[in-house]
């Protein structure tokens, strides 16, 4: 199949009522292994690349060697940028080829994520770019707080608040 986007694998998986696997990769032969796997499997893969290893391979890099790996197969391979918290990364992974980018401002207090977020929807999807956001806290099962605490959680109300707001786009301090 080759290189599609992620949200078409995704749809493609979702009707099949199956999966696809998705892992953070951090150079070739973890690309590698990623799609040989997923070929073996016969399933679709989205390699992501989570952005410290930006430090390590330069999204070009990635980009491209995920892109040569998805021409030796038959499955879809998707590419996808994994918890960003950089507009600027974003832009740059973009440009060098994703798909495909999260956008996590789950760090920041609500109204500067949603912000945040409808920016890089803004810019990403007059590039044609999917972008996925995260709202509140996904923690360690190490720590009890994490799953004990229901106060942290993401109520319903809010991801209808933050989709609505991301639809209308967010300017400056208000919506238009």
């Amino acid at each position: 199949m080759s290189f599609e986007k992620v949200s078409t694998i995704l749809k493609e998986v979702d009707a099949k009522k199956t999966a696809v696997l998705a892992y953070d990769c951090f150079n070739y032969e973890s690309i590698e292994w990623l799609v040989e796997a997923g070929e073996q499997l016969g399933i679709p893969v989205i390699v992501m690349l989570y952005p410290a290893m930006l430090e390590t391979i330069s999204a070009k890099v990635f980009a491209s060697i995920t892109k040569a790996a998805a021409k030796q197969v038959k499955i879809p391979v998707g590419l996808h940028l994994d918890h960003c918290e950089s507009y600027e990364t974003i832009l740059g992974t973009i440009k060098a080829g994703f798909t495909s980018v999260m956008f996590d401002g789950s760090k920041l207090p609500y109204e500067e994520n949603v912000r945040g977020t409808c920016e890089v929807v803004r810019a990403a999807h007059a590039l044609g770019v999917d972008v996925e956001a995260e709202l509140g806290k996904v923690g360690t099962a190490a720590n009890v707080g994490d799953f004990k605490n229901e106060d942290m959680y993401t109520t319903a109300e809010q991801v209808a608040d933050f989709v609505a707001k991301n639809k209308s786009g967010f300017v400056g301090n208000s919506y238009r």
